[in-house]
This record gives structure tokens, sequence and C-alpha cells, in this order.
């Protein structure tokens, strides 16, 4: 039997220190490991030897890392080759300039080294081609649709830590999909720069098969697979009700549980959504505006005749002393609330800066518990 090629990785940096202390904690991991101390000694050794990802400062003697990414990205042999920027701590200009010239991910400096092992490996699985589920002949798959009638009310974050949870607990196909065509932010919550997204879909929707769909959902390190909004804002128009009803039939026959981040408005294409969803995850926040919002969305379901069991609500932020307390948020919206999820905190900010779901990070936070418990729900026959 053929051994498996080992994992090549370059480290451009110009500390040896830095080089070797990288060097050493993924060598442990069974990677292997080539070292450079500039970009142009750097981009020698891809000619000869092509690494399978790269590890990079951006302050660098002669090109700095931008320069060389961006030249990486414009030779066609290196165009997709992973790269993680290494940036100062707290410099958002450093991050922001980072992923216009191409790279994958950053992190910044100083960092826990099992931050950096995570984002190898979670990069690394981006980059593989993901592995199609076995489809068998099995009842549809449930479908979620997570939806706020306002913004900021904490949706996508609910969205992403549900789907890995669902996978945690159960070990089941999990399908997650960025419904928010415009402005959707469920890569970048999950850490995912990929390109493929559901525009790569639209001019094959009446042909798909497996093997199409397939190449176009993106694996997380979780264990979910996840199918993008457009990279590019302005191409949502071409995203239109009947392709997401194709795109979800086809989700359901390969997955077990699909979890759909819905865009807020009530377009034709978020109501082919909610129609088809097995449940609906209506989030709340005690705060008058959104419960305004929400309840135009709740009349708006009675015209709709969606069968009101379908339909939950979550309070999140409930702990907020605002004083508005449960019985009148119920009494003001005539419905029950289901669910009940704490204020995240700082814990919150930092997992969606870093991309690593709390159900993950701090699985033990109330938050995090909360989240479990719905998906616990969800699970029950």
């Amino acid at each position: 039997m053929n051994k498996p090629i080992p994992t090549l990785i370059l480290i451009v940096d110009d500390d040896r220190t830095v080089r070797n202390g990288i060097s050493d904690m993924l060598s442990q991991q069974g990677y292997v490991i080539l070292q450079s101390e500039t970009a142009e000694a750097a981009y020698a050794l891809i000619t000869r030897q092509m690494p399978d990802l790269i590890i990079m400062n951006v302050v660098l003697p002669g090109m700095d890392g931008y320069a060389f990414c961006q030249q990486l990205r414009q030779n066609p042999d290196t165009r997709l080759l992973p790269i993680i920027l290494q940036v100062c701590q707290g410099d958002l200009a450093d991050r922001m300039a980072g992923f216009k010239v191409g790279a994958n991910d950053y992190i910044t400096l100083p960092y826990p080294p099992e931050e950096l092992l995570y984002r190898v490996k979670n990069l690394l699985s981006l980059t593989q081609k993901p592995v199609p589920p076995q489809v068998q002949s099995h009842t549809p798959g449930r479908i979620t649709a997570i939806f706020a009638a306002k913004g900021g009310v904490g949706k996508t974050i609910i969205c992403t830590n549900l789907a890995v949870a669902l996978r945690q607990i159960s070990g089941k196909r999990v399908a997650l999909m960025d419904a928010d065509y415009s402005f959707g932010l469920v890569g970048v919550h999950l850490n995912m720069s990929t390109t493929h997204n559901i525009m790569e879909l639209i001019p094959i929707i009446d042909d798909l098969d497996q093997n199409a769909f397939q190449n176009v959902m993106v694996h997380h390190i979780s264990g979910i697979h996840v199918l993008l909004c457009p990279f590019h804002p302005e191409e949502a128009e071409l995203v239109t009700a009947p392709h997401i009803k194709k795109v979800l039939q086809l989700l359901v026959e390969q997955y077990d549980e699909v979890v759909v981040d819905c865009h807020g408005s009530y377009d034709e294409r978020t109501l082919e959504v909610l129609e088809m969803a097995n449940t609906i995850l209506l989030i709340i926040v005690p705060e008058i505006g959104t419960l305004m919002s929400t309840s135009r969305f709740l009349d708006l379901v009675t015209k709709l005749k969606i069968p009101p069991e379908r339909l939950k609500l979550v309070l999140n932020r409930s702990d907020s002393k605002v004083g508005l307390e449960v019985a009148d948020i119920e009494r003001a919206l005539k419905y029950k609330i289901s669910y009940k999820l704490v204020s995240g905190g700082r814990e919150v900010t930092i997992s969606a800066n870093k991309g690593i779901p709390m159900v993950t990070s701090t699985p033990n936070h109330p938050l995090s518990l909360g989240i479990k418990q719905i998906a616990e729900d969800l699970l029950k026959p």
C-alpha cells in the first residue's frame, strides 16, 4: 500500500527563532516544513517544490508579504495556494490589506500555538475537495430557517453555531446555506475566504448532479458543509426564487440537517425558504424596534398560512436589563417564546473576529449551552 503524501508547509519569516518555533510545533503534528527568510528565496523554493500551504509574515526584508501574496495570486500555478499572513496585534489595516491582496487567513502576533494549528487545519480542510456525503435512500433532510425581521440581533452567530452544534451532537450530515445573498457573513464567522459560492451553480442549475453540487460545497473543519453567498453583492440579483427551491431540494436529498441563514427581507427568495422550512427560528431581542418589525412579520406568517407550530421564537440577549420582561414581549407579540439565550458578551466578538464558533472555542459558555439545547430539540424525532 502506498504511503500518503505528507502535507508540505512553507514558513516565510526573517526571524529564525519564530521560524523554528512554528516549524517544531507543526512538525510534531506530522507536517513537513520548508523555511525561508525572504519572499524572493521563498519564490525560488516554490518553483522547485510546491507547498500545500504558506505561513508568511507581512514584514519581510526586500519584498514584503503583501507584494509577495499578490505576486503569487497573479501566477496561474500559485493562484490558489493557501496563504496565512502573520500581522501585528490589533492592526486592522494590516488584516484588511491582506485580504485585498488575496490572503486566505491572518493571525495576529503574538498568538498561542493552538490557534495557529487550528487555522492551519481549517485552511487545509477548506482547500481540499469535499468528500461527498454518502447518498442513500432515506427520508429527506430537515430544513431549519433562521430569520430575523431586523438586523443586529445575532442571527448569523446563532445560525453558524447551531449548524456546528447539530453536527457535534448527532454526527449527521449537516449543510449550512448562507441565503443573505448581498451581505452574508457566514463565511466570515467560519473563517472561510474561498470564492466557491452559489453563483457557480446558477448557470448549470437545471443540470446539476451530485458531483457538480459537491464541488461548490465548502468543507469546514467541524464537519459541516457550507454553501456560501455570492462573493460580489451585485451578483445577488442573479439568484432567483426558483434557484433557491432547486438548491434546497438538492440539499435535503444529500444532508440530514439543512440550516439556512435567511436574508432579513420578505422577497420571493426568502419566502421560498420559509415556506419549505420544517422549522423557522425567529430571532428577537428585547428592543422595541425589533419587536415592532417582528410583529409585522408575524402578521405576514399568518397571511402565508405557515403553520404556527413550525415557528419558534428565540429571545437573544434575554438577560439584558432593559425594562422588557419575557411576559411583556409574549403579550405584545401574542406568541410564546420557545428559547431564551443569554448575551455572549466579549466572547461573541472574539469568536467572530477569529472565525471560530463559540460551541467549539467556549463550549461551556451559557450561550453555547443554550444553542446546543436548541440543536438537541431539533434532533428529537
